[in-house]
């Protein structure tokens, strides 16, 4: 059985876990491979096990796992859309925009639609927690998580952010609920509330909502502006697909290549074997009393006249 741990990325899942595993006394493990504690088997088999494996995904939900208990976490977009930028730059040296990640251009879409496509607040066997409430009462989300899973809390062990900051600032930046406020201008704040709107005022995200968007001045052509640069970011982030693609099939041909390489490699090594064994059997045929009396039988006879 399986009980994914989901958020989109930068929402607070591993400090989730951390406590989780540590209050429980239960791993929590990831599907994302480099990750620890690594799941130790394949999912479906996981999902047939009669024991409960609690799974950390980034991922959007998938047909197979819609009778799976989920706990959702879920953080203002504009706080893990600017950590996610960050966390890119810090883990992989990709340089991204703002306007990239609002717009999903990165691995798992748009932070509106992957809480789009969850639906915490509607889903069955779902339990959501507001990152914002996890840090602010960590021990009460545990007692809720406690109820959700029917299992009794072993131990109440939990650090503070600021511990966590000392452990790994780069991993653990903040924890604050405003600092996007350093990273947004206002026309990207204005484009992420174009597209993530919906979610937004449903999860009651509402404090610092652009002017424009209730506004009699946010015209038809400022809308169309700014789908048309959606469209823009979309267009761009198929483009991306594509030259990823096209490394793919590159990678392919590249590794068909080695393998023809190491193909040709393992017969010269066949041939040298031959080669060597064809001089061992000519050095054994020297060294032979029966080659000596072939040499002495071919040997020119003098004939000495008197």
């Amino acid at each position: 059985m399986i009980t994914w741990i989901a958020s989109y990325p930068r929402s607070g899942n591993t400090f989730f876990r951390m406590i989780f595993s540590e209050s429980f006394k239960i791993e929590a493990y990831t599907i994302y491979k480099g990750g620890k504690p690594y799941i130790p088997d394949t999912i479906e088999n996981l999902r047939h096990d009669d024991k409960m494996y609690y799974i950390k995904t980034h991922g959007l939900p998938t047909k197979e796992m819609k009778d799976d208990k989920v706990i959702y976490l879920l953080r203002d977009g504009r706080e893990s859309t600017v950590s996610y930028k960050n966390y890119l730059k810090d883990f992989s040296g990709t340089n991204a925009t703002l306007n990239e990640i609002i717009s999903g251009c990165f691995g798992y879409g748009s932070w509106s639609e992957h809480v789009r496509q969850w639906n915490p607040s509607e889903r069955q066997n779902t339990f959501l927690i507001r990152f914002e409430d996890l840090i602010a009462e960590p021990e009460k989300t545990l007692y809720n998580i406690a109820d959700f899973i029917n299992m009794p809390i072993k131990e109440v062990n939990v650090p503070s952010f600021e511990e966590l900051h000392k452990r790994g600032p780069k991993f653990f930046r903040s924890g604050k609920t405003d600092s996007w406020k350093e990273d947004y201008s206002e026309m990207e704040h204005l484009y992420f509330w174009m597209i993530s709107q919906k979610e937004m005022e449903k999860y009651s995200y509402n404090n610092e909502k652009p002017k424009f968007i209730d506004n009699s001045d946010y015209s038809v052509g400022t809308k169309l502006l700014f789908e048309l640069i959606a469209t823009m970011n979309t267009k761009q982030l198929l483009q991306n697909s594509n030259i990823k693609d096209e490394l793919k099939d590159k990678d392919g041909v590249i590794a068909n290549q080695k393998k023809q390489i190491e193909k040709n490699q393992d017969e010269l090594k066949d041939k040298d074997r031959v080669i060597a064994n064809q001089k061992k059997e000519i050095d054994d045929i020297y060294k032979s009393k029966k080659w000596r009396l072939v040499n002495f039988l071919a040997t020119p006879i003098k004939v000495f006249r008197k």
